[in-house]
């Protein structure tokens, strides 16, 4: 019986570790968006401000940008939905079992562009973008390990207590 909720514990302690560092993968990834928005900004402005440049050699810089934004549009718009549905909408954790598909699955890894899957009968990895997750219908059965369940144990006599303590005392 102790075996058994140390290996529950065990395995908490490891869908803890995936989603921090799913955690730290947003973070991270956050923060080079951020830098980059921040050094681009930063130099607009400082050449602006200089004189270095006038509004007009602006416009020229612009249009490739524009262009930039528009081949590349899509996949900030993917980017901010995945931050949206991960962490505001957050449907699952790490270790979760879930239904997707008529699929039953457990929740690998959470990051920002793609979800990580493992299927419960087979085993096989099944990854899914974040973007179609957010359209499908999610059937979640948490799988949180509740410290405050109950083990009854039924003693009948004074040596099985004697090894009970022995293994809790381990």
């Amino acid at each position: 019986m102790c075996l058994f909720v140390q290996e529950k514990a065990r395995k908490n302690c490891l869908f803890v570790a995936n989603t921090l560092s799913s955690t730290k993968e947003l973070v991270e990834c956050l923060d080079r968006v951020m830098v980059a928005l921040l050094i681009v900004g930063t130099t607009i402005l400082w050449l602006l401000l200089t004189g270095l440049t006038t509004t007009e050699a602006l416009i020229v810089i612009g249009s490739p940008i524009a262009t930039f934004i528009i081949m590349f549009g899509d996949t900030s718009k993917t980017f901010f939905q995945g931050i949206v549905f991960v962490y505001l909408v957050h449907p699952f954790d790490v270790g979760d079992l879930c239904i997707i598909d008529d699929n039953m699955l457990e929740v690998v890894t959470i990051g920002v562009w793609k979800t990580t899957f493992s299927k419960v009968d087979t085993r096989e990895e099944v990854i899914y973008p974040n973007s179609d997750l957010a359209s499908k219908t999610i059937i979640n059965h948490k799988t949180e390990f509740d410290w405050n369940d109950n083990v009854d144990v039924y003693v009948t006599d004074n040596k099985m207590i004697d090894t009970l303590e022995q293994t809790i005392i381990e």
